[in-house]
C-alpha cells in the first residue's frame, strides 16, 4: 500500500472518529479529530497532485521518445528504399573483369 493510500485511510478513520466525537457534545475532541482529518486530507491531496504531475512528465518523455523512434524508423526505411533502387552509392557484387 502506498503512503498516500495509507494517509487516505487514516483520513477516513479520522472522519469516523470525528463523527463519534460529535456525540460527546464537547467541542475540543471534535475539533481535534476534524483538524487531524483535514491535515491528512490535505497531505493526501498534495500527494495525488504530485503523482499527476509525475504522470504528465512521464507522458511527455514517452511522446518525445516515440517521435524520435518514428523518425529513426522512417529514416531507415527511406535508406533501404534508396539502396534497393541502386542509389546512395551502393556497391553490388563486383563483376570479374577480363
Amino acid at each position: 500500500m502506498s503512503a498516500a493510500a495509507r494517509r487516505q485511510q487514516e483520513a477516513r478513520q479520522a472522519l469516523v472518529k470525528a463523527r463519534v466525537a460529535v456525540h460527546y457534545f464537547r467541542v475540543a475532541p471534535l475539533r481535534q479529530q476534524v483538524e487531524e482529518g483535514l491535515r491528512l486530507a490535505s497531505e493526501t491531496q498534495r500527494a495525488g497532485e504530485a503523482a499527476l504531475r509525475e504522470r504528465d512528465v512521464r507522458r511527455m518523455g514517452l511522446a518525445f521518445s516515440l517521435v524520435f523512434i518514428v523518425i529513426t524508423i522512417a529514416g531507415l526505411w527511406l535508406l533501404l528504399r534508396a539502396r534497393e533502387r541502386g542509389g546512395l552509392g551502393t556497391t553490388g557484387p563486383s563483376e570479374p573483369q577480363g
